[in-house]
């Protein structure tokens, strides 16, 4: 679930550096095993770990894709190119959940 959380975290506050999303994926996995305590849910240590592992790795594949992007031709980054893009993944998406 936090793999997505420091992915999007990244891209959304254009960060270069790890430590603005490694804080802000400790400070909702915290919150989150804290409001799970005061519901009478179990505490866990060890999900925090992986749920900051996981925005690490976020942040790491939004690095990825950066360097990625920066290669890419000028008209890859153009708004029309990224709506075509995305209406193709929908399409893809929309079909394989209707297949299976």
């Amino acid at each position: 679930m936090f793999l997505p959380f420091g992915l999007f975290a990244s891209l959304y506050l254009k960060s270069d550096n790890i430590k603005l999303p490694i804080t802000l994926t400790l400070i909702a996995s915290i919150s989150i095993e804290t409001i799970q305590l005061a519901i009478g849910r179990v505490f866990d240590v060890d999900d925090i770990i992986l749920n900051l592992l996981g925005g690490i790795f976020g942040y790491l594949i939004y690095k990825l894709l950066k360097k990625i992007g920066e290669k890419l031709p000028s008209f890859c980054h153009s708004e029309w190119f990224l709506d075509i893009l995305s209406i193709i993944a929908l399409v893809v998406i929309v079909w394989v959940i209707i297949t299976i």
